[in-house]
């Protein structure tokens, strides 16, 4: 996964519950570190940029908590929203998506899910066609 999906993995894991960006290292490495690798060089800047941009905010009650932490605001919420619906595109984060899945209808999962399908049936046609074209130039093992 590329570090642009970073952003949306914040904001999935803000809107579960508030955390600090010691424990959304943390939280990262046990939930979804088979597909995104953070360090906190990338955590607190991104932290940063999502606070800039409404996105997330800082949050504690009561003053209880010696870290800052942060929550996802509503404009965050539907940012994150509208990416799990997107269109996958070829770095395919389709599992990564699936992990948030509780934040949209189950009528949204089913069209994430067909899309999915649609986007395997796409590549397997990609990699039929370059199997019948090259196959026998290269042999059958190269692919």
């Amino acid at each position: 996964m590329n570090q642009s999906k970073l952003p949306l993995v914040i904001l999935g894991l803000l809107a579960q519950q508030p955390l600090s960006g010691y424990d959304l290292k943390k939280r990262i490495e046990i939930s979804v570190g088979n597909f995104v690798k953070a360090s906190y060089g990338n955590i607190y800047p991104t932290l940063k940029k999502l606070e800039r941009s409404h996105d997330i905010e800082v949050f504690d009650e009561l003053k209880i908590h010696k870290k800052k932490r942060f929550r996802v605001t509503n404009k965050g919420l539907d940012r994150l929203k509208k990416w799990l619906i997107s269109k996958l595109e070829e770095d395919n984060d389709f599992l990564l998506r699936v992990y948030f899945f509780s934040f949209i209808t189950k009528k949204e999962r089913l069209k994430v899910i067909q899309n999915y399908d649609d986007f395997l049936d796409l590549i397997s046609k990609r990699y039929q066609k370059i199997d019948d074209t090259y196959q026998t130039v290269m042999g059958h093992y190269p692919y």
